[in-house]
């Protein structure tokens, strides 16, 4: 089948606009010195003044973006570094999505990389439950089931019983006392102690009950419980992992917990197929 002349002349426009789309991402975002600047129009300003203009826009567009979505994180280091992190940041992470909510989910790893940051070495955590934050706040509005959801199981299934959480749910775990350090950081000087970087690491957990994203301190056998689950495995499996490293654990307390946060939205019984 012949293409119209139409066509083929369409198809090579939207070619070159995404190579032009491309080279002009490539001038912005990362400096690199390419054709676009033949392409813009002088008008009184030198094209490399009217893209330095337009980059320290949208520079400060994501770097403010950046300080929003990791507000404790900013204020542990100051709002001066962080931009000035965030412009680095920038320029080695470029946004593959038009959407700015998405952006900074490599930010955590970036500030742990960071040799200038060797004295805050719990700071990467920190981020992590910034954005575990900011992610709970956006994540889609689904219902979560109680305890009480059980009984509509046999006894006969609960091994097999697997779990899916709420999309708000996240855990994060780390060798530093996390939830004391974010507790001191966002008490806004009304904490009762500064934390002592030499206790144990702890484990949080972030939800989003009615009353807003909230970040709270949870024991290990919880943690691995959550993460068993959401690898899937069903909850016997569950159980039994947990129980191997931490026998003294209460796993009625844990599920209590569990679903106390609201961070069951489903429960299937696996199914298990014998092919004869």
């Amino acid at each position: 089948m012949k293409q119209t002349l139409r066509e083929v002349t369409d198809r090579r426009c939207k070619v070159q606009l995404r190579e032009l789309q491309s080279h002009f991402s490539a001038e912005i975002l990362c400096g690199e010195n390419t054709s676009v600047q033949t392409l813009v129009e002088q008008r009184g300003f030198e094209a490399t003044r009217r893209i330095n203009v337009y980059r320290n826009n949208i520079f400060a567009t994501l770097a403010e973006t950046l300080s929003n979505i990791f507000p404790v994180s900013c204020a542990m280091v100051g709002e001066e570094f962080f931009k000035s992190m965030a412009r680095i940041y920038i320029r080695s992470h470029t946004p593959d999505s038009g959407n700015l909510h998405d952006f900074g989910e490599h930010l955590p790893s970036f500030i742990e990389s960071m040799p200038e940051l060797s004295n805050y070495p719990y700071l990467s955590a920190l981020a992590e439950i910034d954005w575990a934050c900011h992610r709970a706040f956006h994540s889609t509005s689904v219902n979560s089931l109680d305890i009480s959801s059980l009984a509509d199981f046999s006894p006969d299934n609960y091994e097999d019983l697997q779990f899916e959480f709420h999309p708000a749910i996240h855990t994060i775990k780390s060798k530093y006392p996390i939830f004391d350090i974010w507790n001191f950081a966002t008490s806004n000087g009304h904490a009762d102690t500064t934390p002592d970087l030499n206790s144990e690491g702890q484990q949080v957990l972030i939800h989003r009950p009615k009353s807003g994203v909230k970040v709270v301190n949870i024991e290990d056998g919880l943690f691995q419980m959550i993460n068993f689950l959401r690898e899937p495995k069903t909850l016997g499996a569950t159980i039994t992992s947990i129980l191997s490293s931490n026998p003294e654990y209460n796993l009625k307390e844990g599920l209590n917990r569990l679903f106390s946060f609201g961070a069951v939205s489903t429960i299937t019984v696996k199914r298990s197929f014998v092919h004869q």
